[in-house]
């Protein structure tokens, strides 16, 4: 099967592309239409058509709102969505909850990646991620900020190419592969073992940090930005309400917010999280996202175990009985391309935020030398601590990634 896990999409992409570009040439031909019809009927071809079509929404939407954050919007509803078409696109007349009683892996991966899905939406949710209003604030620095950005060619160039179609071909990438994978795996007998366990504790233990992550740095924000419109209140003696304080976008003078938060209590002065999970890393909300999909792979990965078997051997020189092991498992399959990617971007999405965080908070420089950046590591100097010593012209631990 590991050469198949290879060979077989490009087969069915190839088969794809000829069977679209056939009709496109021939879009009244009833039977070029069957054709096209008989070739996305492929569960993983069906979930690929659907990712065409979010891409296609997600940038429409750009072009008619100027709002480059349609896909964050959909970041935590396609990938599971994807598992869910190509789970039951594979039943074949069987009753679903037949057909996933009878493959725990299966269920597995629907199950993971819908409570992913649904714990994601209410937090981008409580955000106000979804007012219509409100932008990721990165996608207005690059294009005020990146000279390159500002042409507006350049600009619609990069909407398309990496906002609406990069971002969603990864999304599908992380869920859709492996997802196949094991539904093909199901014909092959393929039975749960220790890999699949290793899986699910893993994305499960995952899932757990980033939930108590997301739900530190709200409390963290809902409670510094609170403290920010009531001092704001108090100065100018009317009603403050910031708008999209999340974001960053807060309608008021720079210079006012700096002296507001440098008047807060001290934990809430700095501008950013310094407690809790986050005085093992500076972004381990990051870590156990990208870590997440590498543990959802693994359940590909179980598919190509081949079970230890114990074979009896007896040296009849000796008269010694000797035990000896047979087994396999292919690591590598196409399907690693998505937790691959997906590392990659939030490199770049990383050292991004990193960068306008500095701008925003001089502090955060202090907090980079103490605390690691992404996995997690033993707590560094306290931030108050570090910011001491350098006043005293001392030099802070440094903390390394």
């Amino acid at each position: 099967m590991s050469s198949e896990i290879w060979a077989e999409p490009s087969s069915l992409f190839f088969s794809y592309a000829k069977a679209t570009s056939y009709f496109l040439l021939d879009p009244l031909n009833p039977e070029k239409l069957s054709t096209l019809f008989s070739t996305i009927s492929n569960p993983l071809l069906l979930s690929f058509t659907a990712l065409l079509a979010v891409v296609f929404g997600c940038y429409s939407l750009q072009l008619l709102t100027k709002n480059y954050s349609w896909v964050d919007r959909v970041w935590s509803l396609t990938p599971f969505s994807y598992v869910w078409i190509i789970t039951l696109s594979s039943l074949n007349g069987e009753s679903l909850i037949s057909y996933l009683l009878s493959n725990p892996r299966i269920l597995a991966l629907i199950t993971l990646s819908t409570t992913w899905g649904i714990r994601l939406t209410y937090n981008f949710a409580r955000k106000d991620g979804y007012n219509t209003k409100t932008e990721d604030y990165r996608w207005e620095w690059i294009h005020k900020n990146l000279s390159i950005f500002k042409n507006e060619y350049v600009w619609e160039t990069f909407a398309f190419a990496f906002i609406s179609l990069y971002q969603n071909v990864l999304l599908w990438l992380i869920t859709a592969p492996t997802t196949w994978i094991a539904v093909r795996a199901v014909n092959d007998a393929s039975k749960w073992n220790v890999v699949d366990t290793i899986s699910l504790i893993s994305f499960s233990a995952l899932l757990l940090g980033e939930t108590v992550c997301d739900e530190q740095q709200y409390e963290y924000q809902q409670k510094k930005w609170g403290l920010i419109e009531k001092e704001i209140s108090r100065r100018t003696q009317s009603d403050a309400k910031l708008p999209n304080a999340s974001t960053g976008n807060v309608g008021v003078s720079k210079k006012l917010l700096n002296e507001v938060l440098a008047s807060l209590p001290e934990q809430y002065s700095y501008g950013f999280a310094t407690h809790g999970v986050f005085q093992y890393s500076r972004h381990l909300n990051f870590y156990c996202e990208q870590a997440m999909w590498w543990a959802f792979y693994g359940f590909g990965v179980a598919t190509t175990l081949v079970p230890w078997e114990l074979e009896s051997v007896l040296n009849l020189e000796t008269t010694e009985l000797a035990i000896r092991g047979f087994g396999s498992v292919t690591l590598v399959s196409w399907a690693l391309i998505g937790p691959v990617l997906l590392s990659l971007l939030f490199q770049g999405s990383t050292e991004l935020t990193e960068y306008i965080s500095i701008q925003k908070y001089p502090l955060y420089r202090i907090y980079q030398q103490t605390t690691a950046r992404l996995f997690p590591s033993l707590p560094g100097l306290p931030l108050k601590t570090a910011i001491e010593i350098i006043r005293s012209s001392k030099t802070p631990s440094s903390k390394a990634d």
